[in-house]
């Protein structure tokens, strides 16, 4: 539960607004993307258009001032995932796509990796290329993360795509 804790926490830091990049409905930015119902949703990404092509989240967003940045943060919750955003100057005050969490085994990455899943099967999938933080296997991708965590059996207990770098500085 902890490393979940810190996880969620480091996504809403690392989910500030450094980039002015602007960008499309789908794959505005370079890195791993999440893929649900026949649309790609990649870091950056304009929110107004995910929820235009994806439909409304099951409740009302929930939107506060930010404690990384200038702005707001924004969550979304679709249950199975949740997409989180951010809005502020650097994004031309364009709420855009900072972070989405995987929250049960109904979905996956693009890659076919699911909760669940072993430590093996994320080898297989995305390589021996990640940094090892503290048991978590985070995978780095252009200018987003994706990081796994893994419970006492191996098995992914959590996965998280966040946007790199754009934290106030």
């Amino acid at each position: 539960m902890k490393k979940v804790l810190m996880s969620a926490l480091a996504l809403m830091l690392l989910a500030g607004c450094g980039s002015s990049k602007s960008s499309s409905n789908t794959t505005s930015s370079s890195g791993y993307v999440f893929e649900v119902n026949g649309t790609t949703i990649a870091m950056m990404d304009t929110m107004s258009d995910v929820e235009d092509a994806i439909g409304e989240p099951l409740q009302d967003p929930e939107i506060a001032n930010s404690c990384a940045f200038d702005g707001y943060d924004g969550t979304y919750v679709y249950g199975s995932y949740y997409i989180y955003t951010a809005k502020c100057d650097k994004t031309n005050n364009v709420e855009k796509v900072s972070g989405i969490d995987l929250k049960d085994d109904s979905v996956s990455t693009k890659e076919g990796i699911a909760l669940g899943d072993s430590k093996d099967k994320v080898v297989e999938a995305y390589g021996d290329d990640y940094k090892d933080n503290n048991g978590e296997y985070v995978y780095t991708s252009g200018d987003m993360t994706l990081s796994f965590q893994f419970d006492s059996s191996d098995n992914v207990s959590n996965i998280s795509y966040y946007a790199t770098g754009l934290a106030d500085e």
